[in-house]
């Protein structure tokens, strides 16, 4: 896929994994004898393989499984079942191919961030730990989030908000569609990187929590601009911040956080396919191969836009590098900011 094809947030996120990937890479080379040696003449597949996707039909992860697997299927010459298995906010599915034969016949098409958050947060339940359960196959697609404040909150940027955060400390609130839902991570995010203290006020899902800021109930909230955008075009919500690496096209003088004076401040929600741990480097390979033809294909990136996702195309140590700063980012969180999980 040539770099005309990506667009433009995926080219900063690629650049900032290019050095984590070089590192990586190096520290592969000089274990590289201590490593298995996977034939080059592996028969692989040798079966229909298995898609699950821990998210109800209908959701991004969804639309990205039933987007790629058609053409996975073609370029690896067995059929590509996808599988919807949503139960315990997608801990049932992950946990599923965590726990599946290393033999690249059952992936997981996943949402990267949520389950790196929920195996950080929710250490004694989840079935899976995202580091070593999990290995990468390819980042699919990204999915921008913005800071957004109630029309009425007398804050024109993201700066005077910080400063007026760290002048009256617990004043301003923050809603969330759940406790570890990323909504909350990233206002946990927020609070982290610009040295604030805000009030959560949960809500049951993200639609909700958006109603409650439109309501007044709360001041501000971090959500999927796709989600959000209804409400800005209104004039009920005012976009103070991308939380991401890349403006937005539909609101190009929204800058990023970065840009704004506050690095670190990253919410963007990856989507990606891994495999279960140990699964052979040369079937890795593969299908990270198959995945970025599949990514080129102009159906399959405007099935993704149509749900509100940035299409990305990695390749198999950019998506190994990406899976490893998201976790370690939620996992320093996590431990900094003394949160609890069940």
């Amino acid at each position: 896929m040539s770099s005309s094809d990506i667009a433009t947030p995926v080219l900063s996120r690629r650049r900032a994994l290019a050095g984590a990937a070089g590192l990586l890479l190096g520290s592969a080379m000089r274990g590289a004898l201590a490593q298995p040696v996977i034939p080059l003449t592996l028969a692989y597949p040798t079966r229909p393989l298995r898609l699950v996707v821990p998210c109800p039909p209908g959701s991004v992860a969804d639309a990205i499984g039933r987007a790629i697997a058609p053409s996975l299927a073609t370029e690896l010459g067995y059929e590509v079942q996808v599988e919807n298995r949503a139960g315990d906010g997608g801990n049932d599915g992950a946990g599923l191919v965590a726990n599946g034969a290393a033999d690249g016949h059952t992936l997981l098409l996943g949402a990267l961030t949520t389950h790196s958050i929920r195996g950080a947060l929710f250490v004694k339940t989840v079935p899976f730990d995202v580091d070593q359960s999990f290995a990468a196959v390819a980042v699919l697609g990204s999915v921008p989030s913005l800071l957004l404040a109630h029309r009425d909150v007398a804050v024109a940027s993201l700066r005077e908000l910080v400063d007026q955060a760290k002048l009256r400390p617990g004043a301003f609130s923050f809603a969330s569609g759940g406790a570890g839902k990323i909504g909350h991570m990233a206002g946990e995010l927020l609070q982290a990187v610009a040295g604030i203290r805000l009030r959560h006020e949960i809500r049951d899902g993200t639609q909700s929590a958006l109603r409650a800021v439109v309501a007044g109930e709360a001041h501000l909230i971090v959500a999927a601009a796709d989600d959000a955008m209804p409400h800005v075009e209104a004039g009920t919500l005012r976009a103070l911040a991308v939380a991401g690496h890349s403006r937005i096209s539909r609101l190009p003088d929204v800058p990023t956080a970065a840009k704004a004076g506050l690095e670190g401040f990253d919410a963007e929600a990856l989507y990606g396919l891994v495999a279960p741990a140990g699964t052979p480097d040369a079937a890795l390979a593969k299908l990270n191969g198959a995945a970025r033809v599949a990514m080129d294909e102009p159906q399959v990136r405007e099935a993704l836009r149509a749900h509100g996702a940035i299409p990305v195309s990695t390749t198999l140590p950019e998506a190994q590098a990406a899976l490893r700063i998201e976790s370690a980012k939620w996992k320093k969180l996590v431990r900094e900011a003394r949160l609890q999980g069940r």
